[in-house]
């Protein structure tokens, strides 16, 4: 299966995936909702210096001036906890938008600890199953999985959940972005059929009491497609697809590119359902609307052409797609250099073409590809270890068993010091080892790799 580029909403499984080893690891991340709570409202004892501060601030934020907003919200912040006290409900709303302003800065950590400030303020005055609450734990959940701590935000995600439903009951227009969220978790943590529930609980709920076409309902149609192409529903992806069209062209026009994301979703769900020249006519559409907003030489005008050009490899059509991983190739060379991550996913492409007519081309792609990551990460990381898995895979059917060997081991010794025992299973590289030395007579060392092997599945 051939790298997908990620600039569209579809994300691509990671390299290491398609090798024999295992990532015992979630990858794909969907966009986030996060609820924004705080509005400060001053009252009988409006502070004229705090709440110009406060609006400054928020003026701010919209502007995306995040960092100088950040330092208006907690000038805020100390005027209100000179003149209210630390425990008062005005200062619980300032931390919410400190959270938000250090959530913007990708300042995860600071962000959670002034949820967590917020909340033990709401919790303390009695608040502990207020709406304000089940929102703060909701914001919390949604922190935790920016930073890929999966079980800490489904755990969040929940209590919030928990209380807003002891409030509203299900079938509540408040209840839309806690589904949605429950869903985005699920997903993360590839219990894909829980994720539906959700992603179709958000849906019938909105359409219930909003029923207007917004971009928040597009995005949970979106994802919701996701999740069924990822368990091969390819039918039910490409309906929810289409409706998440359907909105996003209501709201943004037809040239917008987030339109041309949703065309990008669909055509690579109809390449797996092998709708080839549907797929490559919704391919198309998505890279015209991205020359339009970004230009012809654009790293995302790449990534359209590079998945077109996958569309032409899943139909056997290597010349096609060559053409236009090579016009990829040259705009991201031109943009980046020789030595980007997104130069080594094309080499990798590329080298599946000449896999079967040429396997040493294919490995010397295959070898630009382990030196551009290897430069990249500064030192040798999965994505060079996947890249010597093929080489091997590829030494091996020309039973050059010597060097599919030792790019085997290469590849074991890379995730044997990147990763835990947790972390990866190397049965998969192990018995292709002792597979080889059956084939070369040497018992003894074929014994060992397969009691490797065993160990490693166990």
């Amino acid at each position: 299966m051939q790298r997908i580029f990620t600039t569209f909403c579809r994300l691509g499984r990671n390299q290491l995936q398609n090798s024999s080893f295992c990532l015992k690891k979630s990858w794909y991340i969907p966009r986030v909702a996060y609820v924004p709570i705080a509005q400060i409202s001053f009252g009988n004892k409006a502070m004229k210096d705090a709440k110009a501060l406060y609006e400054n601030g928020v003026g701010l934020f919209q502007q995306g001036k995040f960092q100088e907003a950040l330092g208006k919200f907690k000038e805020t912040e100390k005027i209100l906890i000179d003149n209210l006290g630390e425990g008062h409900f005005e200062v619980a709303a300032i931390y919410n938008n400190i959270s938000n302003a250090h959530k913007q800065l990708e300042q995860y950590d600071e962000a959670i600890k002034y949820l967590f400030k917020a909340l033990d303020i709401y919790i303390s005055n009695g608040q502990e199953n207020s709406p304000f609450v089940g929102a703060v734990y909701n914001n919390i959940g949604s922190l935790y999985r920016l930073q890929e701590k999966y079980d800490k935000a489904l755990d969040n995600f929940e209590k919030g959940h928990k209380i807003l439903q002891k409030k509203f009951g299900d079938d509540h227009p408040a209840m839309i972005n806690n589904f949605n969220n429950l869903g985005l978790i699920y997903h993360d943590l590839n219990k894909i059929d829980e994720a539906i529930k959700y992603y179709l609980k958000a849906i019938e709920t909105y359409n219930k009491h909003v029923g207007k076409k917004e971009p928040s309902i597009a995005s949970t149609y979106e994802n919701l497609g996701q999740a069924y192409s990822d368990i091969g529903k390819y039918k039910e992806a490409i309906d929810a697809y289409n409706k998440s069209l359907e909105i996003r062209k209501a709201c943004f026009g037809e040239n917008h590119p987030i339109v041309g994301k949703t065309y990008n979703s669909i055509g690579l769900t109809l390449m797996e359902f092998e709708k080839y020249d549907d797929a490559i006519a919704n391919l198309q559409k998505a890279y015209d609307i991205t020359v339009k907003n970004a230009g012809e030489g654009h790293p995302e005008t790449a990534s359209s052409l590079t998945n077109i050009a996958l569309v032409y490899m899943s139909q056997g059509k290597h010349k096609e797609a060559e053409e236009y991983y090579e016009k990829a190739l040259k705009i991201n060379q031109a943009a980046f250099g020789e030595n980007h991550p997104s130069i080594a996913i094309i080499y990798d492409n590329i080298s599946q073409i000449y896999e079967k007519e040429n396997p040493q081309e294919a490995i010397n792609y295959l070898l630009k590809c382990a030196e551009i990551h290897h430069k990249c990460m500064e030192g040798d990381t999965p994505d060079v270890a996947a890249s010597y898995e093929k080489i091997a895979d590829l030494y091996e059917k020309q039973e050059k068993f010597d060097q599919a060997i030792e790019y085997y081991n290469k590849a074991a010794d890379i995730l044997k010091a990147n990763l835990s025992e947790e972390e990866v299973d190397l049965s998969g590289i192990y018995n292709k080892i002792g597979g080889l030395y059956e084939k070369k007579g040497n018992k003894e060392e074929a014994e060992k790799f397969k009691k490797l092997a065993n160990k490693s599945s166990n």
